[in-house]
């Protein structure tokens, strides 16, 4: 069960008072879920900073672990709202200071893992002080990003905070619409507000970031979105569909949802062409599977630009077991271990 959405204001606990715990994230694709349950099957669980995974609904879309890896390696934050429920940072900040000393009590390592970088930064660094998400102006700008691209969000944002403006990358589309998205739903320039810079004193965490070479990513990002055709990714939409959800649900906008649904708008799609038995080999649902695919890989390279901003941490390729195995210890053999 979720519990109230916290604005920036309502303040963390204290950090000295969590246990220490493991921070990992990385991209889409890059097999965090693999490598944390060979190196820590049985003696860990995961705190799921995935702002996707936490719906019910969603499913083979978002790649939750099965339940052989929950079984081995048991997550948190997983299948706790409906789609209808709004999910931020605040409270995935809340929730996770909540579950690390309970983690920590019946000894096991705590760790936070996934790739909503946002969520990420919000539990190391803290909260900033800008107003929380607002869904119906998020909506708006992302509808305006979908169908002119970033370069007139950009100009927008020159003109009512130029500061902003310098600092944003014109491909990172999350800060973009976030700092129009302040812009509009306070008045006030998202530059004007605090932002902070660094790991919250006292908070003991030692932090990965999982990475791969790009094209060895994309692959596996094209694969994967394969995989979840095979897997009824389609039956799974049309299931969400003839339930009553469409884009205007925050899940049903994420990727790997949004392709599906655009298209059965647009007509490009019907229901029965999701249910046929070979429903793989429809024209339109290439086009569909390409459309995630490369919207997938657009994502990816947006998450490895805003945990750029993460400067504490160690960079580890995704398949290389010994190296973080050997940096957590370390870091638990000099803390309070639980």
């Amino acid at each position: 069960m979720s519990g109230p959405t916290i604005s920036a204001s309502t303040p963390a606990s204290n950090p000295e008072s969590l246990p220490p715990f493991l921070c990992v994230f990385g991209p889409t694709g890059t097999g965090k879920t693999e490598i944390l349950l060979r190196a820590f099957a049985g003696r860990a669980e995961v705190i799921s900073a995935d702002s996707m995974q936490v719906y019910k609904q969603l499913n083979i879309g978002t790649a939750k672990p099965p339940p052989r890896v929950l079984r081995e390696l048991p997550h948190h934050l997983i299948d706790t709202l409906s789609l209808h429920e709004a999910y931020d940072a605040g409270s995935f900040v809340r929730q996770t200071e909540q579950l690390l000393p309970e983690i920590a009590a019946r000894g096991k390592i705590p760790i936070v893992s996934g790739g909503t970088g946002f969520y990420i930064r919000a539990l190391l660094y803290g909260l900033p002080e800008a107003p929380p998400s607002d869904p119906e102006h998020r909506q708006r700008l992302e509808a305006r990003l979908a169908q002119a691209g970033a370069e007139p969000l950009r100009k927008e944002l020159e003109q009512v905070d130029p500061v902003s403006a310098a600092k944003i990358n014109v491909a990172d589309h999350y800060r973009l619409v976030r700092a129009l998205e302040v812009y509009s739903s306070s008045g006030r320039p998202r530059s004007s507000y605090g932002v902070p810079e660094s790991i919250r004193p006292g908070l003991r965490a030692i932090v990965v970031n999982l990475n791969r070479p790009r094209p060895e990513l994309y692959a596996r990002i094209n694969a994967r979105v394969e995989t979840m055709l095979e897997a009824g990714l389609a039956e799974e939409v049309l299931g969400l569909a003839r339930a009553g959800y469409s884009t205007r649900h925050a899940g049903i906008r994420s990727i790997g949802y949004k392709e599906f649904f655009d298209a059965l708008e647009e007509g490009v799609l019907t229901p029965e062409s999701l249910q046929s038995a070979g429903v793989s080999e429809s024209t339109a649902v290439k086009e569909v599977v390409r459309l995630i695919q490369r919207n997938s890989r657009h994502y990816a390279k947006r998450q490895m630009l805003f945990f750029r901003s993460i400067g504490e941490a160690i960079g580890i390729h995704a398949d290389d077991l010994q190296s973080l195995v050997r940096v957590a210890s370390s870091f638990f053999s000099d803390t309070d271990r639980p």
